[in-house]
């Protein structure tokens, strides 16, 4: 069945060329703009960070003045040096921990170009060739294409990558990724997320988060911007292209991002979510005193709670000891590690005594560690578990919306 011009969204009309796959900036025209409610104790925490910044340097100009110079500047009472101090540690340590959670994220947040990171930065152009591997002899609506685009979350530009045929386009189902840990989608186009929509014939959004990759970042940048940057793609995906059924799949801490936006997430009842490799929170997985150190400054994802009271259809997978994909009969089975996440940290391990039996959910274990990706006959596995999941899922009526 090919798809009709009508079924084709206006934005995918034409893909993305190789200048502006290329461009280390991305498209600066948002196709979506979301603004999540802002957390008040943290603005009121910036806007004192940002005064003692400028205390701050008020204080070593005027130490560095009236050591040279005859006193001309009053110094800055004990007190209020105290405070400024106090809160200059705080911003410093509540970098580091988003660094800890983020390590892909640049070094400096706000600062636009993506060769100021922490790891090298890659254009899309460069890695065509994993996204689109040989089609001669393919149908011309089975064909791949990329469309590079962005939404606004919270004021900054969130870089979008669109992977999709047109043939998929008319089946109206999506699939909606959250990279890992040190992740880019630039680097997904051999991935197991898209061998996964190419077994389901879906099409495919990957999205970078703020400060990674070519997405803006804040100085001021926050969980909640991550958090935030998620709902709004997952928002935008339900609005601009009205899916049948969406696949919002979290790998690692993409699964904490995806399992603390849900409870902010308007339209999910045309939604199954796929935890892939998650925890349960992130301090499961620090060691002290990082574990810590990410509670007191907010950077502890966690899906648990989320999950627990999920009525959607939620695949949740992990490292098993059989070398087959296979449904989860008891947590003995478990790996004791997966290479990053232990038995006890996972996601699985915390929801199975009391969801084991939900029809809701499906416990998938795999063979593959956390880094290694999943051979062909797994991919397959999951593919059917979420096929029968997505059965119990109503088409929406978009016409109402």
């Amino acid at each position: 069945m090919h798809a009709t011009t009508a079924s084709i969204p206006s934005l995918l009309s034409s893909s993305s060329t190789k200048e502006e796959l290329a461009s280390p900036h991305p498209p600066s025209t948002p196709q979506f703009v979301y603004n999540s409610s802002s957390n008040f104790l943290f603005n009121i925490i910036c806007l004192g960070i940002a005064t003692a910044g400028i205390g701050t340097i008020y204080s070593i100009a005027a130490l560095i003045l009236n050591r040279v110079y005859k006193p001309v500047l009053p110094t800055l009472p004990k007190i209020p040096r105290i405070f400024m101090y106090t809160l200059i540690a705080y911003y410093f340590l509540h970098t580091i921990a988003k660094h800890l959670a983020h390590p892909a994220m640049r070094l400096v947040p706000f600062m636009t170009h993506p060769s100021i990171g922490a790891l090298p930065p890659l254009d899309i152009n460069s890695k065509r060739k994993d996204f689109l591997p040989s089609q001669e002899g393919i149908p011309e609506g089975d064909k791949k294409k990329l469309k590079r685009c962005s939404i606004r979350v919270n004021g900054m530009l969130i870089d979008i990558l669109i992977v999709y045929t047109e043939n998929n386009l008319h089946k109206k189902r999506w699939m909606l990724c959250s990279n890992g840990n040190a992740e880019y989608f630039e680097t997904k186009g051999d991935s197991a997320e898209i061998k996964l929509a190419d077994e389901l014939e879906y099409n495919c959004v990957f999205y970078n988060p703020p400060a990674v990759g070519c997405s803006e970042g804040k100085w001021s940048l926050a969980k909640h911007d991550m958090v935030a940057a998620h709902q709004g793609v997952h928002t935008f995906v339900q609005k601009r292209f009205e899916p049948d059924l969406l696949v919002d799949h979290g790998y690692s801490i993409g699964g904490g991002m995806q399992g603390e936006s849900i409870k902010n997430l308007q339209e999910t009842l045309n939604t199954l979510f796929v935890k892939y490799m998650s925890f349960s929170s992130v301090n499961e997985v620090m060691a002290e005193p990082f574990s810590s150190l990410a509670r007191f400054l907010n950077w502890n994802y966690s899906s648990i709670k989320s999950s627990k009271t999920l009525k959607q259809p939620e695949v949740i997978i992990q490292q098993g000891l059989k070398k087959v994909c296979c449904v989860m009969q008891n947590k003995e089975e478990l790996a004791k590690t997966d290479g990053v996440i232990s038995r006890e940290a996972s996601l699985t391990f915390a929801l199975w005594d009391e969801h084991q039996l939900d029809p809701n959910k499906a416990f998938l274990l795999v063979p593959n560690n956390h880094i290694t990706p999943p051979n062909d006959d797994t991919v397959k596995h999951i593919a059917e578990t979420i096929k029968n999941l997505a059965s119990k899922i109503s088409k929406p009526n978009h016409s109402d919306t």
